[in-house]
């Protein structure tokens, strides 16, 4: 396994191990402070990446309710070597 040196390469790694994120886990130090994570997202799906896409619910500090995504791989839709050949070159 390599060091990622990129927001792209961490915000991958991390996916790839069965990991999730939300754009604001996507905004701490490990991630690279990603604050574009659905453009993240998206170049990864032009690449041909197939991502879970599911929709939170949390109430605010002010007792609203509000909703964000939390994104995963689609492993049975992802090609194993696109995310090897992305993680071990």
């Amino acid at each position: 396994m390599k060091t990622p040196k990129t927001q792209r390469e961490a915000i991958l790694m991390h996916l790839s191990y069965g990991g999730k994120l939300s754009a604001i886990e996507a905004t701490k130090k490990q991630f690279g402070y990603c604050t574009k994570l659905s453009t993240r997202i998206s170049d990864y799906i032009k690449e041909g990446f197939v991502f879970i896409k599911e929709k939170k619910t949390r109430k605010t500090i002010f007792g609203e309710s509000c909703y964000y995504f939390e994104y995963s791989l689609d492993f049975k839709k992802t090609s194993k070597k696109l995310i090897n050949s992305l993680l071990y070159q």
